[in-house]
């Protein structure tokens, strides 16, 4: 599916940028432009939910375990 393609694409881009960079500030940037689409792109009443359903799903999030990560 389109979806799993751009996973897969974001995966590859995030291992390469391992290379170079620090996980914490990898996860620090894709966070911050994520929440900037959500927030581009959705009503604040939509926003503010989408927020709160994703800090409700902490637990739920699985870990991201490409062989150079640390």
């Amino acid at each position: 599916s389109s979806a799993d393609e751009l996973s897969e694409k974001i995966s590859q881009t995030i291992t390469d940028l391992l290379d170079d960079h620090q996980p914490l500030e990898i996860a620090a940037t894709l966070v911050t432009q994520g929440l900037a689409i959500y927030k581009t792109i959705l009503s604040r009443p939509d926003y503010e939910s989408m927020v709160d359903t994703i800090s409700e799903s902490r637990d739920q999030i699985y870990t991201f375990d490409p062989p150079n990560i640390q």
